[in-house]
């Protein structure tokens, strides 16, 4: 009996400690960016996210690093989870219709952008063109959620 009780706790030990590290392991794999789409921008601030949409092209460095230089670190992947915010990506490399026409919408000439969507006005998003600094980008998403 005393050696099911001990085997009891030592694996109710180990899962404590295997969930806590597949949450952290979670929280630092990256990103999932869905394809830019108005109804999904529409479809997501309905029910109350925000949504940043990264607006770029493949062919541009610039857009290349842009997403590397403004979230791609631990600290900004777990904001960017914890605040569930939808990640789209608008990328005109091909021609995407809706991504240009989300970049004569907003009256952008150039990219890359970051555009975020408030739930509060989701038709007056916050545009942040070029590069991005990190912390530009966690206000932008941190007013959006709470419509300042």
């Amino acid at each position: 009996m005393r050696f099911g009780l001990r085997s009891l706790i030592i694996v109710l030990i180990l899962s404590v400690f295997a969930t806590a590290w597949l949450h952290e392991r979670e929280q630092t794999l990256p990103l999932d960016w869905e394809r830019y789409s108005a109804q999904r921008v529409r479809q997501a601030t309905e029910t109350g996210r925000v949504v940043l949409v990264s607006l770029i092209a493949r062919w541009d460095v610039a857009c290349i690093s842009n997403e590397p230089y403004a979230i791609h670190n631990q600290e900004m992947i777990r904001f960017i989870r914890n605040n569930k915010v939808v990640l789209l990506r608008a990328d005109i490399t091909d021609g995407d219709l809706e991504a240009t026409r989300l970049m004569q919408r907003l009256g952008l000439k150039s990219v890359p952008a970051f555009i975020v969507h408030s739930p509060c006005s989701p038709d007056a998003p916050v545009v942040l063109s070029d590069l991005t600094k990190e912390q530009i980008l966690r206000d932008s998403i941190s007013q959006a959620r709470n419509c300042e």
